[in-house]
């Protein structure tokens, strides 16, 4: 993997010149990036795509600070297999395994499953590196951890889908990759959950907090997935008093990927969580959920993908945000009640209108 000065400016030069002839052609500008979560329209489209893949470096990478700078083209697994050789690495894994971009991840604004024992995917970014139509590439945020020069400007380019601009470069904060990790198991099934909240609470009481901690569920049968990271004394002591079944190895890179796409992904509030899951069991759909985070992943599995927006107003009810991850390219959604400061914003960048437009109300900016 090559790794680049900041001041290579190869992705710069692309975006600049492809936002250009977007605007001179009036044409539509398409962030694809991997294709991972959203696909290019099927069918006629007259537009430009972006492809962020074309560049795949790492521009700085800071050790003893614990931070990277990195192309939004490079894939998290390619990140981590090269952090990994320090004693790094970015928890960022996503429940399904999929062959995310740097980009990819901020663009739809997919939560991973270390959310719970490493926080939320976009609390670690600290700066960014964009190409807008109006004011060309510009940086955002700053590559230290302890940041007080005013707003995370950043945060217009989590989960709107290039509706801002063009993501170039990333800079992450990183953890110490763990001494140790086992990924213990337990399951059951029933015609509710209550055996299955109860076990985690048990679990809950024998660590102060687990890497993820995840129940899997697939209709009425459930699994209850621990990882543990940390000393071999610790990820001992929990497999002793849990006597929960162990997978020694403990997966680093996407816990235990479910084989299928994710096709939607929830966040609520942790007395919400029960409610939300039993009605996911009732429904024979196939859901995850990371206990300590409150993040819910749907797949593309599930017997009735068409009850998207039943799930929606759940989620909701029960004072949550949903985001679907199956539709070719949705709009990125804005509340109501702010959507005529969005737009100005947005005509502020993109005055032409090449980038993706923005959506009604729906989940909203978090």
């Amino acid at each position: 993997m090559r790794q680049h000065d900041r001041d290579s400016s190869e992705a710069g030069v692309a975006a600049e010149a492809l936002l250009a002839e977007a605007g001179h052609d009036r044409v539509a500008v398409l962030p694809v990036g991997a294709g991972v979560r959203h696909r290019r329209p099927e069918g006629a489209w007259d537009g430009i795509p972006w492809i962020s893949t074309k560049f795949q470096s790492i521009r700085r990478w800071a050790v003893p600070d614990f931070s990277v700078e990195a192309d939004a083209g490079l894939t998290m697994a390619s990140l981590n297999a090269e952090l990994a050789g320090r004693g790094q690495w970015l928890p960022a894994g996503t429940p399904d395994g999929g062959a995310d971009t740097l980009g990819g991840l901020v663009s739809a604004g997919l939560s991973g499953v270390w959310a719970g024992g490493y926080g939320l995917i976009r609390d670690r970014i600290l700066a960014m590196t964009v190409a807008t139509p109006a004011f060309g590439v510009v940086r955002l945020g700053a590559p230290v951890v302890k940041n007080v020069a005013g707003y995370n400007l950043w945060r217009l380019y989590w989960a709107t889908h290039g509706a801002f601009g063009l993501i170039l470069t990333i800079t992450w904060k990183l953890a110490p990759l763990p001494r140790a990790a086992a990924t213990l198991e337990c399951a059951g099934d029933g015609p509710g959950l209550a055996a299955a909240f109860a076990e985690a609470r048990r679990w809950r009481s024998a660590a102060n907090a687990w890497a993820a901690l995840l129940l899997n569920l697939r209709g009425p049968r459930w699994t209850l997935a621990g990882v543990a990271h940390g000393g071999d004394a610790h990820v001992e002591r929990l497999r002793r008093e849990l006597g929960a079944t162990v997978q020694p190895q403990g997966d680093l890179g996407a816990a235990r990927a479910q084989g299928c796409p994710v096709a939607w992904q929830a966040r609520l509030p942790l007395a919400g969580l029960p409610p939300f899951l039993e009605w996911i069991a009732r429904s024979g759909a196939h859901g995850l959920a990371e206990l300590q985070s409150g993040v819910v992943w749907g797949f593309r599995d599930s017997p009735d993908p068409q009850r998207l927006d039943e799930v929606a107003a759940l989620a909701r009810q029960h004072g949550g945000s949903f985001r679907s991850l199956s539709e070719p390219w949705p709009a990125p959604s804005v509340p109501a009640a702010e959507g005529d400061m969005w737009r100005r914003l947005k005509a502020s960048v993109d005055p032409q209108g090449v980038l993706p437009a923005l959506g009604g109300d729906a989940e909203g900016k978090r």
